[in-house]
């Protein structure tokens, strides 16, 4: 019998691998240095001999849930702080990439009325990764992971801008850290990180979608 609509059974990693990637590494890894790092300042005053805890099966779950919720609630204040960090444009679309976005189908980029072609280039690398999981679905994983480290490197840098004001807040009613500059430093050593991790890893994200699939040809689906 031939594969259902013509999909091949790999292709069904879509529906699992980016999920896995996003919910774990770029929800609640971040969402748990949230609520650690919350817990540290407020809790502890960034006094580091007494950060111990012991946590069971349930505050574990518990934790993990939160974490998912804290970092969903996050997501769309850091796509608005860190996106203006990586925009694409015009030297991003090379002989290269309209070769293979014109071998698939696919329309080119165009610049939008103000003259920005970052929309237009995320839409035709999407439609890119589309057309991979179809064809080479362990190298559109690849880009999944790119994706969600990025996504990820995101978080954490939007998490320590807000434990930045948390801390600054603290100070001002009279809570002061025991070791302020110990926190802030920390705090600006990953700050600085996740921005030059996202627009590394945004821009491998994005961009590697063309190469691949040029490397993934089409192939005809043959019936069972």
């Amino acid at each position: 019998m031939a594969e259902e609509d013509g999909i091949p059974k790999s292709a069904g990693l879509s529906g699992i691998v980016p999920h896995f990637y996003y919910d774990l590494i770029g929800r609640i890894v971040p969402g748990t240095y949230l609520i650690a790092g919350i817990y540290w300042v407020t809790a502890l005053n960034g006094r580091l001999s007494e950060f111990d805890i012991t946590l069971s099966a349930t505050a574990v779950l518990v934790l993990a849930l939160s974490a998912y919720a804290v970092s969903f609630i996050i997501g769309p204040c850091s796509h608005w702080l860190f996106d203006r960090f990586r925009h694409f444009g015009e030297q991003a679309i090379t002989e290269a990439v309209c070769t293979v976005l014109k071998q698939n189908h696919i329309q080119l980029p165009a610049a939008d009325k103000s003259g920005k072609w970052h929309s237009s280039i995320l839409e035709r690398s999407e439609r890119c990764l589309y057309t991979l999981w179809l064809r080479a679905p362990q190298l559109a994983i690849m880009c999944s992971r790119w994706d969600a480290e990025a996504f990820a490197a995101r978080q954490f840098g939007t998490v320590t801008i807000v434990l930045v004001l948390i801390a600054g807040w603290m100070t001002m009613i009279g809570q002061p850290l025991d070791h302020p500059m110990l926190v802030f430093s920390l705090a600006a050593f990953v700050l600085v990180l996740s921005i030059f991790q996202f627009r590394y890893l945004r821009r491998k994200a994005v961009l590697s979608r063309f190469t691949m699939l040029a490397c993934a040809p089409a192939r005809k689906l043959e019936a069972q």
